[in-house]
């Protein structure tokens, strides 16, 4: 009688070398569920699951209640580097599942109660098939395994991959917890080589790109130094992880970046105002409560900040000095510029007037095929105006600063000289920067308020050189007034095309009077959080951008038009689908950025696209 076979180990076994990526999907079938819930649409049961897995049909074997887990390593040396790849997913019934499975398999046993599964013999079946082994199946094996499942599916993207991921997706990674329905870890140690050496090779080709380049000295230095700092922060970056959450409620993405290091730039703006969390200031809440975005900074240091700002405004200067700026000029505009750039605190909120647009849309739909070009050009600027709606933004600057930088930019923008350069390459009347009167107000405005007003004559609004008026003309010019409001250390500012709504818009901000951010109960999650800078959009302000800048770059706005229609029907448009960047401190200093999406704002995206055949 044979001896009874050794006793299986399951005992941890330690981390493959240069595991780069590992992944778990904590509770797959419950996703599914809620994926279900949410969309209606067919989900892949554990059979699909089997077969992605092992790369060709096995049956329902893997057990969707338990976790499912992905290793990723490396092997080999410089330039012959390769990677391993192999999942493991636990097994619900392994009697059963070796029954299946030997249908289609042989069943091989190996160490350590291991069993093979080898391709079958050919057994031809009379319908064509000619049983011939699919080349594509990943290798995999049943093993015993650790945790609550005492055998797991394992399959490798080869053998060498099975080798040497194997036992330590089945008897290391189940010991954790199921933990959130999706995780993946990225760890850059075993990549930084590589990455220095491809960033060297780079370089030269760099150099090539810009050589004897002449008037390109800024940009090459601002893209070298853009370069320099990405190469500083892969070097302080140690790793990166993505959880995914799915509830009744809402899908909540979280990528954790860790930062140990901080020699970049980029790195200290992660890391920075950690020592700042919390929930979103009292000038996020005070603006309008029908903003469709709204987002808060607690700002930066100027010294991270002041260095690539002044990066860019050379390359600036730059542009200036070729289109034939004058010195004394692009100083001027150079030193408006930067006193605007500012990295102070500020908080910004938008929307529209739904009802202007639904009127401006009406008025476009109204015109026929043989309209006046004239009114069809104004019928257009019109739907233009209406879509830019209305911006506030409030800066922890004071106002005086601000409104004498854009009477800088104003008065040199109106010299003969400069307007003679616009002129020369544009033929169209160039646009103005002015100084406007206040409009009239029942309560008198702060002192120092100022009113400001943009024209520009865009191409699109042109009218054609046909019907009634042969020569009509470059129309009327797109306006964008700005309004200046201060409040004490800070200032307010309010921008759209519409001067009355604008200033109501930013004096109610101002002053925190009328419906506020605050009485928005769906942003209750965000008054108790411990952020660091923060904010939302809705479903409704993508079809806002979108339709603007179609607006504004072309004739054609028929499907953009038809497109925010559709939107607007949306039962969950104003639903904020909420984002947030944080810095914590500690050992391992880390930055997390969160996306969370609520369920009927998924639900309506998934109706949206049935609706127009994305299925």
């Amino acid at each position: 009688m044979p001896p009874p076979p050794p006793p299986t180990d399951v005992s941890a076994v330690t981390e493959p070398p240069a595991l780069v990526i590992t992944g778990r999907l904590g509770k797959l079938g419950a996703s599914l569920a809620v994926l279900h819930d949410w969309t209606s649409l067919p989900m892949p049961q554990s059979e699909q699951i089997s077969e992605i897995i092992g790369g060709g049909a096995l049956g329902p074997v893997v057990d969707l209640d338990q976790p499912i887990d992905l290793a990723v390593s490396l092997v080999g040396k410089d330039d012959s580097i390769s990677g391993l790849v192999a999942v493991a997913a636990a097994v619900h019934d392994p009697e059963g599942a070796k029954a299946l499975i030997a249908e289609k398999f042989k069943l091989v046993a190996g160490v350590n109660g291991t069993i093979a599964l080898r391709p079958a013999p050919p057994q031809p079946n009379g319908s064509g098939d000619d049983g011939k082994a699919d080349d594509d199946r990943h290798p995999c094996e049943l093993a015993p395994a650790a945790g609550a499942a005492p055998m797991r599916l394992v399959c490798g993207l080869d053998e060498a991959s099975l080798t040497a991921l194997g036992p330590w997706l089945t008897r290391t990674a189940p010991r954790t917890s199921g933990g959130v329905d999706a995780h993946v870890e990225m760890r850059l140690a075993p990549l930084k080589k590589t990455i220095a050496d491809e960033w060297r090779k780079f370089q030269g080709l760099f150099e090539m790109m810009f050589d004897n380049q002449a008037g390109t000295a800024a940009l090459h230095d601002v893209a070298q130094a853009g370069l320099h700092d990405l190469a500083l922060f892969v070097d302080d970056l140690e790793g990166l992880a993505i959880d995914v959450e799915l509830s009744d409620a809402a899908a909540t993405m979280t990528t954790t970046l860790k930062v140990p290091g901080a020699t970049s730039s980029f790195s200290r703006l992660l890391l920075a105002n950690a020592d700042k969390n919390g929930p979103p200031p009292a000038t996020f809440w005070q603006m309008p409560a029908d903003a469709d975005v709204g987002f808060f900074t607690r700002g930066h240091d100027d010294n991270d900040y002041a260095h690539g700002r002044d990066l860019v405004l050379r390359v600036v200067a730059d542009a200036l000095a070729t289109e034939g700026i004058t010195e004394r000029d692009r100083h001027a505009i150079i030193d408006a510029l930067t006193a605007l750039a500012t990295p102070a605190p500020m908080a910004y909120a938008s929307g529209v007037d739904t009802a202007a647009i639904a009127r401006a849309l009406a008025a476009k739909r109204t015109l026929g095929d043989a309209a006046d070009p004239v009114e069809r050009a104004e019928a257009g600027r019109a739907a233009a105006e209406a879509f830019l709606g209305w911006h506030i933004l409030e800066t922890d600057v004071p106002a005086g600063g601000i409104t004498d930088a854009v009477k800088s930019l104003a008065a040199v923008w109106a010299r003969p000289a400069v307007q003679a350069v616009y002129r020369a390459k544009v033929k169209m009347p160039p646009p103005a920067l002015r100084i406007a009167p206040m409009p009239v107000s029942k309560t008198p405005w702060p002192a120092g308020t100022q009113h400001f007003v943009v024209e520009a004559f865009v191409p699109t609004f042109q009218p054609a050189k046909s019907g009634k008026a042969k020569n009509p003309g470059p129309g009327k010019p797109f306006v964008v007034h700005v309004v200046v409001v201060p409040d004490g250390p800070r200032a307010w500012m309010g921008l759209g095309g519409d001067l009355a709504l604008v200033a109501s818009k930013v004096t109610g901000a101002a002053a925190g009077t009328g419906a506020t951010l605050r009485s928005r109960p769906e942003l209750n999650d965000m008054a108790d959080a411990s952020l660091g800078s923060a904010g939302f959009m809705t479903s409704r302000a993508f079809a806002e951008i979108v339709s603007e800048g179609v607006s504004l770059g072309s004739e054609d706005t028929s499907t953009t038009d038809g497109f925010f229609d559709d939107v607007a029907q949306l039962p969950h448009q104003g639903d904020p689908i909420e984002f947030s960047m944080t810095a914590r401190q500690g050992k391992a200093p880390s930055s997390s950025a969160v996306l969370r999406v609520s369920k009927g704002t998924i639900q309506s995206a998934v109706a949206s696209i049935l609706r127009h055949g994305g299925f």
